[in-house]
């Protein structure tokens, strides 16, 4: 039902005259509305409708239309920056940057297998078969990786040879 509806309000008003044109339901004089002038009243609508959605919303002081299309028309687009800006806004950026190094959290294997056994029973509730798949042999790789990286220990260590 909402595809249908959303559907139906992108369907312009030169569509229709235009169908109904060609379908001979309107007469030739009434179907040579030029582009432009269906252009400009569909712009002048959508505006109207914009500002009736505005002066709906929860807002004490809400601007214009007019003045929200326009708002960037008043800002400076290229405004020289001086040297001591620069290099301000260059240190701002490695001290952020040196913070996010700082911050760097090392997932365990564990971590990472529970993670995915969370997502796991999520899919299950959402019944998604290739999802859950995908999430499977992903838990796969990883336990297989992790075995990779284990180190080798040695045949002596997995016995114990204090009784003999």
């Amino acid at each position: 039902m909402n595809l249908a509806a959303d559907a139906w309000r992108k369907v312009t008003k030169k569509t229709i005259v235009d169908s109904w044109a060609k379908a001979g339901i309107l007469s030739d004089n009434d179907s040579d509305i030029s582009d432009n002038e269906t252009i400009i009243n569909d712009d002048d609508d959508n505006i109207g409708e914009l500002q009736l959605l505005i002066n709906e919303l929860p807002i004490t002081d809400p601007i214009s239309i007019e003045e929200y299309i326009n708002i960037d028309d008043e800002i400076l687009a290229e405004e020289e920056l001086s040297l001591e800006e620069i290099v301000n806004i260059v240190k701002g950026q490695s001290a952020v940057e040196d913070e996010m190094e700082e911050e760097h959290e090392i997932i365990t294997t564990s971590d990472s297998l529970n993670s995915i056994e969370k997502l796991i029973k999520y899919v299950r509730q959402n019944i998604n078969s290739l999802d859950m798949q995908n999430l499977v042999n992903l838990k796969k790789k990883i336990i297989s990786d992790s075995k990779k990286k284990q180190k080798q220990g040695r045949l002596e260590d997995f016995f114990n040879f204090s009784c003999f």
